[in-house]
């Protein structure tokens, strides 16, 4: 485009001595005065016509461009301010810095690679993990994160060419569904655990917190020689609680209590999980752990023994409190 700009009138003489007026007005046939570019006037019979200015070897990279917007035209003003006006406008459209625009894609090649080659501009990080992802802000505290699966979406996205604000889209989605479900899940918990107090007090009347004591205790008794491991034991305390518990277990060891005699309802240390309250639990293991309780002491003295021995207890405690 450049060459454009440099145009200027050309200005063609006939031969020396041919048609001279010695300079009066009025000259012979075949001495035109000088004229502009491309129009000399006159001439012999046979002259070739005059070269236009577009016709000129230095613009033969850029005639064919010059003759489809319509600039092969005399006036070399008009063509001038007809490509400013161009330029403008191109400026106008564009709205940024030349040096910030990306040429498109090749027809055969990896859009994925295109994007990263280009991630400065569009916000792709230099590798999977450096992506600055969130958690969303109302995300449970007590619902663990899956950060496997956040692994795997930080590689799928970086593969494909995902910005951070794109996968960062995607987490919240999955993350939002996540949380549909857990709340779906609770609410659906609290509708079969109130049915199940519904129904058993109708069936046991005023007596349900004693016959729940008297089926938890069986199953205490039952988990112990069975040999159940702690973490059965509070898995099986979580189905006996008094109000989300399972009607169907609660029968059942009610009914094996009734079996039984009051002396063999008794569980021994291993079961406690399933007669022991949160709030019951609570207070053991602040006592417990308090300057003056036995696990303090063991602690602060290095008794391995004792610390080992009481260690079973502490963590049983612990998950009931945290019930």
């Amino acid at each position: 485009m450049h060459k454009l700009w440099n145009l200027h009138p050309r200005v063609y003489r006939g031969p020396e001595g041919e048609g001279a007026g010695g300079g009066g007005q009025g000259g012979g046939e075949g001495t035109p005065e000088d004229t502009p570019s491309g129009t000399p006037q006159g001439g012999g019979e046979g002259d070739p016509p005059a070269t236009k200015w577009w016709e000129e070897e230095r613009f033969n990279d850029t005639r064919e461009i010059l003759t489809v917007k319509g600039l092969t035209i005399e006036d070399q003003g008009e063509v001038i301010a007809k490509l400013a006006a161009s330029e403008k406008a191109a400026q106008a459209k564009l709205r940024a810095n030349p040096a910030d625009l990306i040429s498109k894609p090749k027809a055969d090649g990896d859009v994925s690679e295109w994007l990263k080659e280009n991630g400065a501009l569009l916000g792709i990080p230099e590798a999977a993990d450096k992506y600055e992802l969130a958690k969303p802000e109302d995300w449970p505290e007590d619902l663990a994160w899956n950060d496997a699966l956040e692994q795997k979406a930080r590689a799928a996205a970086y593969a494909t060419g995902m910005s951070t604000a794109q996968l960062q889209a995607m987490v919240g989605v999955q993350a939002e569904a996540i949380m549909d479900l857990e709340r779906a899940a609770a609410h659906e918990l609290k509708e079969a655990n109130d049915a199940m107090r519904s129904d058993l007090e109708k069936e046991w009347g005023d007596q349900i917190n004693t016959r729940i004591d008297r089926a938890r205790r069986a199953a205490g008794v039952i988990a112990e020689r069975a040999g159940l491991g702690q973490d059965a034991v509070a898995n099986l305390a979580g189905a006996m609680k008094s109000k989300v518990g399972d009607a169907g277990i609660m029968r059942m060891f009610d009914a094996i209590a009734g079996m039984m005699d009051d002396d063999k309802l008794v569980p021994g240390d291993g079961a406690t999980a399933l007669t022991t309250t949160p709030a019951e639990a609570r207070a053991e293991l602040a006592k417990m752990q308090s300057p003056d309780g036995e696990y303090y002491k063991a602690v602060a003295a290095k008794d391995q023994a004792t610390i080992k021995r009481l260690k079973p207890r502490i963590e049983q405690l612990t998950k009931l409190a945290a019930q």
